[in-house]
């Protein structure tokens, strides 16, 4: 019984120590914002890639519209209170997503992408905000 404890608390220990060397203490990470509606499923989101993987380019924001009620959905990126990039889906018909707006940004910037449905002519509405980093 001591055995197995010495030994699970050793595998333990090394486990931690892995987790806590491997990863930075302001890694990048991407964030999936979905409209704010309440509603299930979400009429839409906007997603920020952080990295590349696969397909999916780094640095790189997409809008995606998802249901069919008239309203389209768009995406802003910001860094420092600024617009960088956006997204919109704003004149197709829904069960659409943009393709990736992308290019290149500083590593370890926090960015804030903002969500919405929008109609031409009107006011974005139904807004949420994700936070993310480079």
């Amino acid at each position: 019984m001591r055995k197995t404890l010495r030994t699970l608390v050793g595998a333990t220990m090394a486990v931690a120590a892995v987790l806590m060397t491997a990863s930075p203490s302001h890694a990048s990470y991407s964030n999936v914002v979905y409209v704010a509606t309440g509603l299930e499923p979400s009429p839409g989101k906007g997603t920020f890639s952080a990295d590349p993987h696969g397909r999916t380019p780094g640095d790189a924001i997409r809008a995606c519209d998802v249901k069919r009620d008239g309203w389209g959905v768009k995406a802003w990126l910001y860094m420092n209170n600024r617009v960088i990039r956006t997204a919109s889906t704003l004149g197709h018909r829904a069960m659409y997503c943009t393709g990736w707006k992308t290019g290149n940004l500083r590593e370890e910037q926090l960015v804030t992408l903002r969500v919405c449905l929008v109609k031409k002519g009107r006011a974005p509405y139904r807004c949420a905000h994700g936070r993310a980093r480079t």
